[in-house]
């Protein structure tokens, strides 16, 4: 994965945007850990619960595309519960391409991901 993703980003941006740990224990540490990020891949079609609701306790957009299966669709049901399902929100989206589209811009919209971040931050 480090590898295809160094190739398709290139040495800087690799360098510049993504950091690779090894597995965090859970409790403190890994939460300031958690907060450091800009924003957070729900991936699919398994799921990431636990992670993605680590990350709506410290406020970081948690991207999801909701799928067929219970732990697929858990992030999309937390954010069901926090009304923050319309896709100007780009949190959930219906498919691949809007996937892509919502990560990017949350990735690279400072002043948009920090209005989806704060309202994270008050509505959970």
């Amino acid at each position: 994965l480090e590898a295809r993703l160094r190739n398709a980003l290139g040495d800087q941006l690799y360098h510049e945007r993504l950091l690779f740990l090894p597995r965090q224990p859970p409790g403190s540490a890994f939460m300031r850990l958690v907060a450091l990020a800009d924003v957070m891949l729900h991936p699919f079609p398994f799921g990431g619960s636990r992670t993605s609701s680590d990350g709506l306790a410290v406020g970081v957009p948690v991207v999801t595309r909701p799928t067929t299966n219970l732990r697929g669709r858990m992030a999309a049901s937390f954010y069901l519960t926090m009304e923050m399902t319309n896709p100007e929100w780009c949190l959930v989206a219906e498919n691949s391409e809007q996937y892509v589209q919502f990560v990017a811009r949350l990735a690279n919209d400072h002043e948009h991901r920090a209005r989806v971040a704060a309202a994270i931050r008050e509505r959970s």
